[in-house]
């Protein structure tokens, strides 16, 4: 647990937003555990594509595709009653690096 925490404190501003993310994630759900898998199931495979890429034995394609993946799945635990099929999917992904990548990670494009 503390790997997933260390994790979401670098992509939140602060210590409490993300431990109010993985709170949320964490709760009961009447046994839907989808949140929790969704948020464990990011830290490592962010953590794994950073590692793979640190160590070039990756490249940019196969670590895009997982953030796109998992980008679009923090959008849905944060917005459960969303239609799936009704999501500007381009939108979800733009907005998760306009507003959660630090400035100096983000590209320019990406900033206005």
């Amino acid at each position: 647990m503390q790997i997933v925490n260390d994790f979401y404190t670098r992509w939140f501003k602060d210590q409490e937003m993300a431990s109010s993310f993985l709170a949320r994630c964490y709760e009961d759900h009447n046994d839907n555990y989808i949140p929790r898998r969704l948020a464990n199931q990011l830290a490592r495979v962010i953590n794994f594509s950073d590692f793979c890429m640190d160590n070039k034995s990756g490249n940019r394609s196969v670590q895009i595709f997982f953030w796109m993946s998992l980008i679009e799945s923090i959008e849905y635990i944060y917005f459960p009653d969303k239609d799936s099929e009704k999501v500007d999917k381009l939108g979800v992904i733009l907005n998760f690096f306009r507003n959660y990548v630090l400035e100096n990670d983000n590209p320019y494009y990406l900033r206005i």
